[in-house]
């Protein structure tokens, strides 16, 4: 017995001091960019995301320093513009119609089953929702938009019309 005792002190001990040395991590906020010293030259590298290049992978912009409050100081003008005015991308992004074409053929025409429906679809989707929002930019579409288009059409035309467009 005494030798299982001696085990399980061993062990118990053992865990503890692990849990003693293992550095417990940090993490930085939204928007804060990442803040690193490098190994090599031991300088301190800061990390801002700044926008979206065209094939969707973030733009980091790197700022380097001698220590760590000089880094952060760098990074606050960034962090700063791109809280005032948002990311930029270089990514076109498509408008509605575009993507809602595109959504139709490949998604919803096989499901309809008939030509028929597909014709009706297509008849309610020129004639009501691509003179509102065809041109627009799917980012700029808000449910505040859609339910304020809904409520005009139920003021102009029948509430099973405006079930069948929505």
């Amino acid at each position: 017995m005494p030798v299982l005792q001696e085990y399980v002190h061993t062990v118990d001990k053992n865990a503890v001091e692990k849990k003693k040395r293992k550095k417990k991590g940090t993490r930085r906020g939204n928007n804060e960019g990442s803040i690193y010293q490098r190994s090599s030259d031991k300088i301190w590298v800061g990390m801002v995301t700044v926008g979206y290049k065209a094939d969707g992978k973030p733009d980091r912009k790197p700022v380097y320093g001698k220590t760590q409050a000089e880094v952060i100081r760098k990074i606050a003008p960034l962090r700063q513009k791109i809280l005032d005015s948002g990311y930029f991308t270089t990514m076109k992004v498509p408008n509605f119609q575009a993507l809602f074409v595109e959504w139709f053929k490949i998604y919803k025409a096989p499901t309809l089953g008939s030509s028929l429906t597909e014709r009706n679809h297509w008849a309610r989707m020129k004639k009501h929702i691509f003179p509102v929002f065809g041109h627009m930019d799917v980012h700029n579409i808000t449910n505040r938009r859609v339910q304020s288009f809904l409520n005009k059409k139920l003021d102009e035309l029948d509430a099973g019309t405006v079930k069948n467009i929505k």
